[in-house]
C-alpha cells in the first residue's frame, strides 16, 4: 500500500539519490508508482521523482494538517487575511502563492474593464503603426 496518493501535498524532509527539491519545500504528489512517486512544485514548474522516505504529509483529507504553532498564529489573524491562508491564498508569511496569485490576478483582470481601454488598446494602436 502507498503511502501517498495522486494530489497529496507533500514536505520534502530528506535529500536521497541526488533528489532535486529543497529541504522544507512542499509539493503536490502527481503520480504513484511502486517505488517511488512523480511529485511537482505546486506551481507545476518542475517535477522529480521522490521516494516515500523523503517526504512527509502535509494532507489529510485534501487538507493541509495545522500545527500547534500555525494554530496559535492562525488565533491573532484577522479577516481577510484568515481567510486568505485558509483557502491557500497566501501562505503563512502573508505572500501570495502561486495559484492565489494566478486566482487574484484573474480576478482583478475581470473586475476592471478599464484596462482594455487604457492599456490593451493603446497596445493594439501602438502594433497597427508597426
Amino acid at each position: 500500500m502507498s503511502k501517498f496518493k495522486e494530489g497529496d501535498k507533500v514536505k520534502i524532509v530528506a535529500q536521497i539519490n541526488g533528489h532535486q527539491f529543497p529541504l522544507g519545500e512542499v509539493v503536490r504528489i502527481v503520480k504513484d508508482r511502486s517505488y517511488n512517486y512523480l511529485a511537482e512544485y505546486l506551481d507545476k514548474s518542475h517535477s522529480w521523482y521522490i521516494t516515500e522516505d523523503e517526504a512527509e504529509s502535509i494532507t489529510t483529507n485534501n487538507t493541509i494538517m495545522t500545527t500547534l504553532k500555525q494554530k496559535f498564529t492562525n488565533l491573532f489573524l484577522s479577516e481577510p487575511e484568515k481567510s486568505y491562508r485558509k483557502a491557500g491564498i497566501t501562505n503563512s508569511d502573508g505572500i501570495l502563492t502561486s495559484e492565489g496569485q494566478e486566482i487574484f490576478l484573474t480576478w482583478l483582470l475581470k473586475k476592471n474593464p478599464e484596462f482594455k481601454t487604457e492599456v490593451v488598446d493603446q497596445l493594439l494602436e501602438e502594433g497597427k503603426k508597426d
